[in-house]
């Protein structure tokens, strides 16, 4: 499985399915589950309303970019992110456990940028995160806010 989502790393699909069904069978049968059942993007709880804009930087090793963010939907976390005069990703998210959201970014316009999936803490107004094998990359935005530095 080349997606792994952050609660379930490392466990197998079948593993967590059957975890759901014994979950299930127990509730059916009047039960009560003492165990946590590995929640999916789309069956966690719901968090703050992301969507919106986002403003803030892309800090490489060599260089810090201004970015844009335009957050469309919350859960599952979608967007267009802007690095101007350098290219766009849409990201999309693939993992979450609690504040933490992993996306992947598909650059869709730029010859020096690549797709790569990026890990975000999400805190109020912010979202900060390192880019997942880049090491010295990092993404800092704020609702709405200036970029990071000016």
């Amino acid at each position: 499985m080349a997606e792994k989502t952050l609660r379930n790393e490392g466990k197998s699909p079948s593993r967590t399915m059957r975890g759901r069904r014994v979950a299930m069978a127990l509730l059916a049968a009047g039960g009560i589950v003492a165990t946590a059942v590995p929640a999916t993007t789309a069956e966690a709880a719901p968090g703050p309303d992301l969507r919106g804009h986002w403003n803030g930087v892309v800090v490489w090793p060599i260089q810090v970019n201004p970015a844009h963010l335009t957050v469309t939907r919350s859960r599952p976390l979608r967007g267009t992110i802007v690095l101007p005069g350098l290219c766009a990703a849409r990201w999309s998210e693939v993992g979450r456990s609690g504040n933490r959201v992993r996306v992947f970014a598909h650059v869709v316009r730029s010859p020096r940028c690549r797709s790569n999936f990026w890990d975000l803490i999400v805190t109020g107004n912010s979202m900060t995160g390192p880019g997942v094998g880049e090491p010295g990359n990092w993404v800092r935005l704020t609702r709405g806010g200036g970029f990071f530095g000016s």
